[in-house]
């Protein structure tokens, strides 16, 4: 097992993981909003997100990209209800501003920022279709070096979202200390704007490919 190529591998990984997180996308304002009340938010949005993440890549690595390659409609039929879904949770921020509160905990679990990271992940079309082209590519390779590089493969691309989540939660606690008020209207609105393009993208995109 060449140390150098491996060493290289896992530098791809990180630049690759992390040239993902950046890019704005539902979780990330799942994230953005959940932050307002709670720094560890991104963590916890971080593990909803493993939730879906981890099983996903196990399917894949055991040989179903062929299968994700070949069936698109799948994908297609999440597209339409995640944007669908999107579209509702832009709105549900725009209407309800107790949606972004001081209390760190939320009565109703569909507000939990560990809950926003499943459902955020496991109704983004833009998700699944990553890790059916960028993503089949890093685990086909991961799994060449062995089973024992593909597990830290797994745990090293998880970590650029947890470390990115919990870097935009400190953040937002920091700056909410000296501006409260406005960072919480920045907030609601920036991240209802963003989830609903997304709903709107997504929806459009799917619908147009399952009428095709």
């Amino acid at each position: 097992m060449p140390l150098p190529e491996i060493l290289v591998f896992f530098a791809m990984v990180i630049l690759i993981s992390f040239s993902g997180v950046l890019l704005p996308g539902p979780m990330t304002a799942a994230t953005i909003v959940k932050s307002y009340s709670d720094k560890w938010a991104g963590a916890k949005v971080a593990v909803g997100h493993a939730v879906v993440e981890m099983p996903l890549l196990a399917v894949i690595a055991l040989g179903a990209s062929a299968f994700i390659e070949e069936n698109p409609l799948p994908i297609q039929i999440i597209g339409l209800i995640g944007g669908g879904y999107l579209l509702f949770f832009g709105i549900t921020i725009l209407r309800d501003e107790s949606f972004i509160s001081e209390d760190s905990e939320q009565d109703r679990i569909s507000r939990n920022a560990f809950t926003l990271g499943i459902t955020t992940t496991l109704l983004n079309p833009g998700f699944l279709i990553w890790w059916a082209t960028i993503g089949i590519l890093l685990i086909t390779q991961a799994a060449e070096y062995g089973l024992l590089i593909l597990i830290i493969f797994a745990i090293v691309h998880w970590l650029s979202d947890f470390s990115w989540g919990l870097a935009i939660s400190f953040g937002i606690q920091k700056v909410k200390e000296f501006y409260a008020s406005k960072v919480r209207t920045i907030i609601r609105y920036s991240s209802a704007v963003l989830i609903l393009i997304f709903g709107i993208y997504f929806a459009i995109i799917s619908g147009y490919a399952l009428l095709s």
